[in-house]
């Protein structure tokens, strides 16, 4: 028996990535974790905690840019 080298590797998901971006327009998410999603096939590494600051620094009319270890 024997497991495929790629079994655990992130796989892109379309319906998965409609869903982040519809999540994004919503105001849910930021864009970035879209942004990182459709080049990596991956989430951000961020905890919920600071992906809840960005959103309300967006909110409150702070920019939508990445988080400084990824520009």
């Amino acid at each position: 028996f024997t497991i495929a080298q790629d079994f655990n590797k992130p796989k892109y998901d379309p319906t998965r990535s409609k869903l982040i971006y519809e999540a994004c327009l919503a105001g849910e998410l930021p864009m970035y974790v879209w942004y990182h999603y459709e080049q990596t096939g991956t989430f951000p590494e961020d905890k919920w905690e600071d992906i809840v600051k960005k959103i309300e620094k967006r909110n409150d009319g702070g920019m939508n840019y990445p988080p400084d270890d990824e520009e």
